[in-house]
């Protein structure tokens, strides 16, 4: 599946994606969107880094699982290069695409697109894909999504560098 512009997808009347909910699974007023869902999407995001929001892809409800690249990933990964980012992200994004687990999933790629005006991936999985499917969706990407961060974490490198970490 080709990877897509968030923002497009986001603005676009024709773009397909909607979020329904904020960053805690809070869909507010919006009651079109099933308990059901809502439930599913808050067992997974106990399990996972990403940031979820409840969605709708050509109404079929969803999370969609964003992370974020900011001027702290920029200067810590990439050395400060915004356009070396956006094309780690875009590698990123392609080698998502061919992940057995995340393969025929709708992935996005967003400059400026997310808090702050940060870079986003996100990964739409829909609702109606069992749970141990989405939890190995949401495995590969929280390994991936970063992956000089794990390489460097792995040889006891770890600094905090601000990225959808929480503190304990």
């Amino acid at each position: 599946m080709e990877i897509r512009d968030l923002g497009s997808a986001l603005t676009d009347e024709h773009g397909g994606l909607e979020i329904l909910s904020d960053s805690d699974l809070d869909t507010g007023v919006n009651t079109a969107v099933p308990e059901a869902v809502i439930t599913w999407g808050e067992t997974l995001q106990e399990n996972t880094s990403s940031i979820l929001y409840i969605a709708s892809k050509e109404g079929q409800f969803g999370v969609l699982a964003v992370n974020e690249y900011d001027g702290v990933t920029r200067d810590n990964l990439f050395s400060g290069d915004a356009s070396a980012m956006r094309a780690g992200m875009r590698e990123t994004a392609e080698a998502l695409a061919g992940m057995d687990a995340v393969k025929g999933l709708q992935i996005y790629t967003g400059a400026g697109t997310g808090f702050a005006d940060c870079d986003e991936i996100a990964v739409f999985i829909p609702a109606d894909i069992s749970p141990g499917e989405a939890q190995s969706v949401l495995a590969e990407i929280d390994a991936n999504v970063y992956p000089q961060q794990a390489l460097e974490m792995e040889h006891g490198q770890e600094q905090n560098i601000g990225m959808n970490m929480e503190l304990s």
